[in-house]
């Protein structure tokens, strides 16, 4: 194996494992917050939509009170996925849960900061790609170490 694709192939695993580092960190932020945070009832007061191909996703936007002041965030973990095909469902966009309430845990340092309870799905699939990925890549490199190594 040449020294190129072999760095190129480094590189590639190093930033799998950079990838499953960054949810490592998602996740026990996430946990930490549910942790040490202050449980507080909100209510939702808009919803912002995010679209990618065949999917749409909402995020609400919370109002909370804390300390005495009125804060708004929008908390991590709190989106909400409906796979659409091609067709939108009106009746089951994200405007309906306006006003409805939802428990938060806010972090009573910076009170604009929320999130609600369960994992951090994201940071969850970013640790199984990275490493799922990561450790391919590795098999693969040990692989043509291996064959390099039996035709020398």
């Amino acid at each position: 194996m040449a020294i190129g694709p072999t760095l190129a192939l480094l590189a590639l695993i190093a930033a799998c494992g950079g990838v499953a580092v960054v949810g490592v960190r998602k996740v026990r932020g996430h946990r930490r917050l549910l942790r040490t945070g202050v449980h507080v009832r909100s209510v939702i007061v808009g919803v912002r939509q995010l679209t990618v191909p065949d999917t749409i996703r909402f995020a609400p936007i919370v109002r909370y009170q804390l300390h005495g002041r009125v804060w708004d965030s929008e908390p991590r973990g709190g989106q909400h996925v409906l796979k659409t095909g091609r067709i939108v469902n009106t009746h089951r966009s994200g405007e309906a849960c306006v006003g409805q309430p939802m428990d938060v845990w806010v972090d009573p340092e910076n009170p604009h900061v929320s999130a609600v309870g369960g994992t951090d799905r994201l940071g969850v699939l970013l640790i199984v790609v990275g490493t799922a990925f990561g450790l391919l890549l590795l098999l693969i490199a040990l692989i043509a170490f291996a064959a390099t190594a039996a035709q020398s």
